[in-house]
């Protein structure tokens, strides 16, 4: 009797918390309007950690998931490993209840914080403040269609997935006071405790759990060598449990049992003045117990032979079921018996095989097992494939009970043959002797190729190219008589590294490249060049003989100009204008003037004046048209005989100058 009422109390109150959450958070539907600031990045929510699953009692209810109560609930365990026991139900009751569990609570926003909004249609709204950073708020949030949808990649199995996700976005304080028509800011729940006034700090969880160790942190004044660490069961009056110095920044207190707690702080110099004391109160809490509610076997039944074993395998619902053990028994245990879900057949006959979960609630799964005796195999053995060289052959052996395996049958011997040795000629390769399998190719005795000997040449006869036919190279072989003839290329071009030199009254030696009918480079041990009028303006010669394979000679000229000279003055006048240059006697018999009213100095609308006085140094050009503007230019030039005729060698251009006649 007694256990009957304990079972109906446990479903009463079941059904008591689920209705409490029935209504636990919708979406907020609020009206389209521009975000304040744009999307800020945090860190990403781990979706498979327990704050979203077994811990979250939002979770427990597969309905649940993706409400902003769930993510606001997971949130704040993720972070700063806070349960909010209290807060179950509707968004809209969170701060009450917070506050009514003795919890912080307050108007002004602070990092690790809920905050908790009323909404017009009365279940409300919550979400988990990120950070604080003067008046901007970093508040993230599920399940508010005003701020879109962030894609996680979190896949949930157990319902029909996260209504969406809305990431985190920044907002003033006094935006979340009222961010849109038929929402309002009730206030913030507070996680972590701020710290008190000082210059030493204490950072602690508010609640901790019974199953986990109660560790503390603090920050490391100045000029401090050791604290004064002193922890009460009572904050006011209880016992000290611990009291005692310690150093670092941090302190793992161990496990503790349920209640109330405070720890009082006091920094110390090394020569043992102390500072201002501080303390932090805690509560330590049984975490909530989930039964188990159903067991499931990966077997129903069983059909073993004597001997045989199996192993069963037990998964307990649900997921979150604080105890996950199972025991397992058998009804019969001279028939079959069972270790930690391995069966094992002892004798014929039946027996139930069942476990049971091991946290009290009664809930068991069973497996039949029925055991049957052992059989002794006849084998027939039948060669199913025969060996060959190239492959292994299979034996197949079978039982009248239908039983069959097979054994590997090992290759046979290759069939060799032999591949014959080929003498090496002056232009074929040969190769020793070796031998293969007829059947399957593989080479017994691997062969060794003997190159080709190459021709032994005897007679070489040369014919020397000239400049007007080819010259050639022929040797031949006394071994096997075959000739092999080589082109002398007769010389082409001869190539130089300047064409064109200014008088300095030195001798101009340009280098030389010589060149073959087919593009090819000589060599310059081929030939010797000398040079002729290669010091004084005019056309200088170059002589090319040839030697070594070749024979004959071949000339080149080039010229050596006189040094330019420059516009000194361009002057305006009637319908014309005068130029005076820069007198250059030197190398030199006279001038040649050009002037186009053509920047670009083209043929058809170009003039030419020669002074043939080498002394001028100006010239008047006139009968040209008033305002007009001309382009104008001044070179040297000296007469020379070049194949006795009178020919002028031009020096380069000077700078182009420009004049408009009046």
């Amino acid at each position: 009797m007694k256990k009957a009422k304990r079972i109906f109390t446990i479903l009463m109150a079941l059904i008591v918390f689920i209705s409490s959450m029935a209504a636990s958070d919708i979406t907020v539907k609020a009206a389209e309007e521009t975000q304040e600031t744009d999307y800020k990045s945090i860190s990403e929510p781990n979706w498979y950690g327990g704050a979203y699953s077994t811990n979250n009692p939002f979770a427990w209810s597969n309905q649940y998931y993706g409400q902003c109560t769930w993510y606001a609930w997971g949130r704040a365990y993720e972070l700063t490993g806070v349960a909010l026991n209290e807060c179950t139900g509707n968004a809209a009751k969170w701060y009450n209840a917070a506050k009514n569990a003795g919890r912080s609570v307050g108007s002004t926003p602070k990092a690790n914080s809920i905050a908790v909004f009323g909404t017009s249609a009365g279940y409300g709204h919550v979400g988990y403040v990120e950070a604080v950073n003067g008046d901007t708020v970093t508040l993230s949030e599920s399940n508010n269609s005003a701020y879109g949808k962030v894609t996680t990649g979190y896949v949930n199995s157990l319902a029909e997935g996260i209504t969406y996700y809305c990431g985190a976005h920044n907002f003033s304080s006094s935006k979340l006071k009222n961010r849109y028509s038929g929402e309002w800011l009730i206030g913030y729940i507070y996680l972590v405790n701020d710290p008190d006034p000082g210059s030493l700090s204490i950072y602690a969880k508010t609640t901790y759990y019974t199953d986990e160790d109660v560790t503390v942190s603090w920050n490391t004044p100045a000029n401090t060598a050791s604290y004064g660490f002193t922890l009460r069961y009572n904050p006011k009056s209880g016992d000290d449990l611990i009291d005692h110095y310690v150093t670092g920044n941090s302190y793992n207190i161990g496990k503790l049992g349920t209640g109330n707690y405070r720890l009082w702080m006091k920094p110390y110099s090394a020569n043992g003045t102390g500072g201002k004391a501080v303390y932090v109160d805690f509560s330590v809490t049984n975490r909530p117990v989930t039964y188990v509610t159903g067991i499931t076997l990966n077997q129903s039944s069983l059909s073993l032979k004597v001997g045989q074993t199996a192993t069963l395998t037990a998964s307990v619902q649900p997921g979150n079921a604080t105890n996950k053990n199972v025991t397992w028994t058998s009804s019969n245990s001279g028939v079959v018996s069972v270790s930690n879900g391995t069966v094992k057949a002892v004798s014929v006959g039946s027996a139930t095989v069942t476990a049971k979960a091991a946290d009290g609630s009664g809930k068991t799964a069973s497996c039949k097992v029925t055991v049957t005796k052992t059989h002794t195999h006849q084998y027939a053995a039948k060669v199913t494939k025969a060996a060959t060289c190239k492959e292994e052959g299979i034996k197949t052996y079978t039982c009248s009970c239908g039983s069959i395996y097979t054994e590997k049958i090992a290759k046979t011997a290759h069939k060799v043959v032999k591949d014959a040795a080929i003498a090496a000629t002056c232009t074929t390769a040969g190769r020793t002797e070796g031998s293969h399998c007829s059947v399957c190719g593989t080479v017994i005795t691997p062969t060794t190729v003997i190159p080709a000997k190459g021709h032994t040449i005897t007679r070489t006869v040369t014919v020397k190219a000239t400049t007007q036919k080819d010259g050639s190279i022929t040797k031949t072989c006394g071994v096997c008589g075959a000739t092999e003839k080589t082109a002398i290329y007769r010389p082409a071009q001869i190539a130089l590294a300047k064409k064109s030199y200014t008088y300095n009254g030195q001798e101009q030696k340009p280098s030389v490249v010589l060149w073959d009918s087919k593009g090819n480079q000589i060599g310059t041990t081929n030939y010797t060049v000398a040079y002729s009028n290669n010091r004084n303006v005019g056309r200088a010669k170059i002589t090319v003989t040839l030697s070594g394979n070749y024979f004959g000679t071949l000339t080149k000229t080039f010229n050596i100009c006189p040094s330019k000279t420059e516009i000194v003055k361009l002057t305006r006048k009637s319908k014309g204008f005068q130029v005076k240059w820069k007198k250059q006697s030197n190398q030199t018999s006279g001038y040649e003037i050009q002037y186009s009213d053509n920047s670009k100095f083209s043929k058809n609308r170009t003039k030419r004046v020669d002074i043939s006085k080498k002394t001028a140094v100006s010239k008047d050009v006139k009968k040209l048209k008033a305002k007009k503007k001309y382009y104008v230019r001044v070179r040297t030039y000296k007469k020379v005989k070049v194949n006795g005729k009178t020919t002028k060698i031009y020096s380069g251009w000077s700078k182009v100058k420009m004049v408009v006649t009046k």
